[in-house]
């Protein structure tokens, strides 16, 4: 489980949604919940059971190199006013904790 007292967590912590994949995202604060490996396999390929492709420690993503520009990561956001969880999966790169994977 994440230690979310670490400094800079990434995985279960929260970062600016810099992207424009998916506008109602954009400029918020959204929290981290994995790290696809999309660079390893192709989506249509992930295994969710397999921790080589879905990553959800920051020790375990370090170990592995670290995130690459074709990973992909789920990220959440909650509407204060209704409570309500909005979920996507977007590139790594869209994420301001990532940004320096961009070319």
């Amino acid at each position: 489980m994440n230690d979310s007292t670490k400094t800079n967590t990434i995985i279960g912590g929260d970062t600016i949604y810099i992207g424009t994949e998916e506008r109602e995202f954009v400029g918020k604060r959204v929290c981290v919940a994995w790290v696809l490996r999309t660079s390893v396999v192709p989506s249509r390929e992930l295994d969710f059971c397999n921790p080589e492709h879905l990553v959800d420690e920051d020790d375990h993503l370090a170990a592995l190199g670290g995130a690459h520009p074709a990973d992909r990561a789920e990220i959440g956001i909650v509407d204060p006013a209704t409570l309500e969880l909005t979920r996507a999966d977007v590139p790594v790169t869209d994420l301001e904790c990532f940004a320096h994977l961009r070319s």
